[in-house]
């Protein structure tokens, strides 16, 4: 059986060594807490990406910008600027079962009630008495959803 590193050209083997190197000298410029929460580190050009795992690490490392950007430049290494990244979430969380809709209580048919009949006691027929079976209606429908 062929050896991984067999399997890749030097090229690219020679790019990830270079990629973990930049990693080991990032991480150990930051402070030791904050080096576990780096998940990626990449050098293009002159800026350095940085990629963390949570947005809170991301907000306490940029006050650490300069300090990375002196120690770097004191190893050799010639970064004008920083990027900052969040990586998303390795795992997605699980949605919540829906919730299922909350029905009003007796009282709201009770005054669905109460308003159908006052407009039925109204002088004005016509678009009052349609409005008044559609209260009831409605206060039909809700009290068997009740039961």
């Amino acid at each position: 059986m062929k050896s991984f590193d067999s399997l890749i050209d030097p090229e690219t083997l020679a790019s990830v060594q270079q990629a973990r190197e930049l990693h080991a000298r990032v991480s150990r410029t930051m402070p030791r807490d904050a080096a576990a929460h780096l998940v990626f580190c990449r050098l293009d050009d002159d800026q350095l990406r940085l990629t963390v795992n949570n947005a809170s690490w991301l907000a306490k490392l940029r006050f650490s910008e300069r300090q990375l950007l002196r120690t770097l430049a004191s190893d050799g290494i010639a970064v004008k600027r920083i990027s900052w990244h969040v990586a998303p979430p390795e795992k997605r969380p699980e949605r919540a079962a829906p919730r299922r809709a909350r029905l009003p209580g007796p009282s709201v048919a009770a005054h669905l009630r109460a308003l159908a009949n006052d407009l039925e006691d109204n002088d004005s027929p016509g678009e009052n008495d349609s409005l008044g079976k559609s209260l009831n209606r409605l206060a039909d429908v809700l009290h068997r959803a009740r039961d």
